[in-house]
C-alpha cells in the first residue's frame, strides 16, 4: 500500500519542479537561471527518494498502513 501512496508526494514534487523550470525559463538572470535549475535537480531527486523510499518499505513490510489495515 505504501508503494501507491508514495506517488502522491513524488508528482506533487515533479509538478512543483516543473513550475520552477518554465518560471526559470522567464528569468534574465544567470544565476537565477543556475538556482532554479538546482532546486529542480534536487526535486527530482527528493521524489526519486520517495519512491525508492516506498517501495523499500512495502518490500521490507514495515508499512504501518498494512499494520491499520489488518486490525
Amino acid at each position: 500500500m505504501c508503494a501507491f501512496l508514495c506517488f502522491i508526494p513524488a508528482t506533487i514534487f515533479l509538478t512543483i519542479s516543473y513550475f520552477v523550470l518554465l518560471t526559470v525559463q522567464k528569468a534574465e538572470s544567470a544565476r537565477i537561471k543556475i538556482f532554479g535549475k538546482v532546486v529542480t535537480v534536487l526535486l527530482w531527486c527528493i521524489a526519486a527518494m520517495v519512491i525508492i523510499l516506498g517501495f523499500y518499505v512495502t518490500i521490507a513490510g514495515i508499512c504501518p498502513i498494512n499494520k491499520l489495515l489488518i486490525q
